[in-house]
């Protein structure tokens, strides 16, 4: 009996698995459900309209993929991905497999993964052995057809992964290190995946976890500046590289949405944060500087072009990316200094070499006007020299030559200050090696880098600068000695300084008195020196054409004043009678450029003009840096011209000086001559322009 009930019992079972007929589900057939819920599932589904035999098989998966069953979820994935027919996609989508999915991995950062399993009711002989296959069912869900619905449904839901993801700190994900590293490729790929066509869905997506652009921006340096991280990944088996790439694509994609539809406060405040953010965790290296977008520059230097992740397409991205965050106001010194080096090194084209001037215009060129730090950072990271390389890179140079040579000028607007004069010294030798070798086609830019360099060449390293302002004995460096008080007269001899004591008595108290003092700050003091001492260079080495301009002005060299101007390069000199220059210039400085200045300026000025006169001096004004220090700081004294008839014995001549006193008719035709002489030959190391 009982085995005739058994075979019964068998018959009628095999019988009703046979009956078929269009209400009967596949699913059943192939994969008999021995659950109760899900045989009434199949019931119920049984008697609605829509009796699709496919649509209650994605159902009963969808379910069976809740409790977290390995065969159920790799047959879902299948028909996700349209492995069989396009239709299955849409009919798992339907059934709800996104979010069956979500829900399940909204776990992973409470509890374990078996635990996550045990709850959903997955039995131990077909369980998932990692959530990989979830994130992977999701990937092939969001299809670059996939509609906005269902990118925004995953942006929404993937919250808690974002969260684990973002924790560098801790790397867990259900409560695992190991499933930390293994889910990072494909976690990395889906939020990519859901956020590189949809602004909002990419809103949401951030919006979930303050630290996730951060961490997205440091992966992408894990393996060149995180040994811990890089030799965990080694143990656990993760494609550091991979996912480098992938965070790379992402903080690309990311940049590029922040600059749709416009500029507001909301994206530049966005890309001022992506741009400053430090390349590696202030947890793990509290000193570390260099920002991202120096970073991104950082990265055509290390990046090896044979790796399957480099891609040109990449590159040039990466290229307007670095634009698009130093537009936005992301410069600091650390990318003034990779910019450059990109230029000499990397740029490749006319395209790239664009790129860095554009960009070193934005960093080094602001409406406020060149300052001394990003100047000096520029220069000892090779800025000179690096005009000189891209200009070969241009077919015409045009507009660009024009930016080359604001860069230039910029350099050398702040060329006395502090930072950027010692900058320049101490890359002199490289910048003159460079304009040796140099196979440009721009004189004029050769011209204001030459300019530049022999300008802060300094008393230090010029012989025979200096004169002795007794016996006009061309000094020395070594043979220089300076007036004690003042410090501006030089002299050959403890002798002579004491004859000249009667004239230089008076001088000596109008420098050394109080108002004439430089200011206390050391970096305006450097700078008050350093301009003045390249004045004087510049007086020197030109003392003929200025005399010459003088007396074709038809006036004694006392009566002139002789204002340098080294905001730009060449210097430009002017000679000028003290009654124009009073009537020129000052008076436009104190009216236009300093409204609120002392009323008794113009005649403290005045008075120390006429007084420099009557005494028999040069009063010079030098302008440099952009800006005009108090004029009655700037007037400096020339020794040398304390006595017009040594002064035109000394540059004219014994004989022509006896002509002149016999015949001074010959005086307008002998300094015409002169005149043609100077201005067709070089006759110092700086090429000056005179007005």
């Amino acid at each position: 009996m009982p085995s005739k009930k058994k075979q019964s019992r068998g018959s009628k079972k095999k019988g009703r698995r046979n009956k078929g007929g269009e209400g009967s589900a596949p699913a059943a057939k192939k994969d008999p459900v021995h659950d109760a819920e899900d045989e009434a599932l199949v019931q119920r589904l049984l008697h609605l309209e829509d009796k699709s035999e496919e649509n209650i098989e994605a159902q009963i998966l969808v379910r069976q993929v809740q409790k977290g069953l390995h065969s159920y979820t790799m047959r879902a994935g299948g028909m996700a991905m349209g492995a069989r027919r396009e239709s299955d996609r849409e009919r798992m989508l339907n059934a709800g497999l996104t979010g069956a999915v979500l829900k399940l991995l909204a776990q992973c950062a409470d509890k374990g993964f078996d635990d996550a399993l045990s709850e959903a009711g997955a039995n131990r002989s077909d369980r998932l052995d990692s959530p990989l296959s979830w994130l992977e069912i999701l990937g092939q869900i969001v299809t670059p057809q996939a509609d906005e619905r269902i990118r925004m449904e995953i942006a929404m839901g993937i919250g808690p992964l974002v969260q684990c993801l973002s924790d560098e700190s801790s790397r867990v994900l259900f409560k695992s290190k190991q499933l930390w590293y293994e889910s990072l490729v494909p976690s990395l790929k889906l939020i990519g995946l859901v956020t590189c066509q949809s602004t909002s869905a990419l809103e949401i997506v951030l919006n979930h976890e303050n630290n996730l652009l951060e961490t997205a921006i440091q992966c992408i340096f894990w393996q060149s500046h995180r040994p811990d991280i890089a030799k965990e990944a080694k143990t656990y088996d993760s494609n550091l590289k991979k996912a480098s790439a992938l965070a790379h694509m992402f903080m690309l994609t990311v940049i590029g949405v922040g600059t749709e539809g416009g500029e507001d406060s909301e994206k530049v405040a966005l890309l001022n944060q992506i741009g400053s953010t430090p390349i590696v965790s202030r947890v793990y290296d509290p000193t570390c500087t260099v920002s991202f977008v120096a970073g991104l520059l950082q990265l055509f230097r290390t990046e090896d072009r044979s790796s399957e992740f480099w891609d040109q397409a990449i590159r040039d991205r990466r290229l307007h990316a670095v634009k698009i965050l130093v537009d936005a106001g992301c410069v600091d010194l650390h990318l003034i200094a990779e910019i450059v080096t990109f230029g000499s090194t990397c740029a490749s084209d006319s395209a790239d070499a664009c790129l860095v001037v554009n960009v070193l215009q934005t960093a080094l060129c602001p409406s406020t006007g060149p300052t001394d730090t990003p100047i000096s950072a520029a220069v000892n990271a090779g800025l000179l020299e690096m005009c000189l390389q891209l200009v070969p890179c241009f077919d015409e140079l045009g507009a660009i030559e024009k930016v080359l040579n604001l860069l230039l000028q910029c350099v050398n607007a702040v060329s006395t200050q502090k930072k950027t004069s010692k900058a320049l010294i101490a890359r002199r030798s490289q910048v003159l090696s460079a304009l040796h070798s140099s196979t440009c086609g721009s004189d004029g830019m050769v011209q204001i880098i030459e300019s530049i360099i022999n300008n802060m060449s300094g008393t230090a390293d010029s012989e025979g600068l200096s004169d002795c302002a007794n016996c006009y004995k061309s000094l020395t460096k070594s043979e220089v000695r300076r007036c004690g008080q003042c410090k501006k007269a030089t002299y050959c001899s403890v002798q002579c300084q004491r004859e000249d004591w009667k004239t230089h008595k008076a001088v000596c108290k109008m420098v050394s008195s109080p108002q004439n003092k430089m200011p206390q700050s050391s970096k305006m003091r450097i700078h008050e020196q350093n301009l003045v001492e390249a004045g004087q260079k510049l007086i020197h080495e030109n003392k003929i054409p200025i005399l010459v301009r003088a007396l074709l002005k038809g006036c004694d060299i006392c009566d002139n004043v002789v204002v340098l101007d080294m905001s730009l390069a060449p210097p430009v000199i002017h000679v000028k009678t003290i009654e124009q220059y009073l009537a020129e210039e000052h008076e436009e400085f104190v009216k236009d450029k300093h409204p609120s200045s002392n009323p008794d300026t113009e005649a403290t000025v005045r008075d120390a003009l006429l007084r420099s006169k009557e005494q028999r001096l040069l009063s010079c004004v030098f302008i440099g840096g952009g800006l005009r220090g108090e004029l009655t700081n700037t007037l400096c004294v020339v020794p040398e011209w304390s006595d017009k008839q040594k002064a035109v014995k000394k540059i004219l001549g014994d004989n022509n000086l006896e002509l002149v006193r016999k015949r001074p008719d010959l005086l307008e035709r002998i300094v015409s001559e002169m005149h043609s002489q100077i201005d067709g030959k070089d006759l110092s190391p700086l090429k000056v322009i005179f007005h």
